[in-house]
């Protein structure tokens, strides 16, 4: 199905960092390379592009309630 918008994603109870975003199919030849590994910025909602994608990594440390 086609998306019109930009979806926001959100972890209950976690930080995320955000290592890259981009459009259309994530391949991991290409996408990977360009991961900023450094200094991502750390949010807790995202919005993944409209027909695009996000690599995210995030300290699964939340075991819930």
């Amino acid at each position: 199905m086609m998306q019109s918008e930009s979806n926001p994603m959100h972890l209950h109870g976690h930080d995320m960092f955000v290592l890259a975003q981009g459009l259309g199919n994530y391949d991991m030849a290409r996408d990977a390379a360009r991961y900023n590994l450094v200094d991502p910025p750390v949010v807790n909602t995202v919005l993944v592009p409209r027909l695009g994608w996000v690599a995210v990594r995030f300290v699964a440390d939340n075991p819930g309630a």
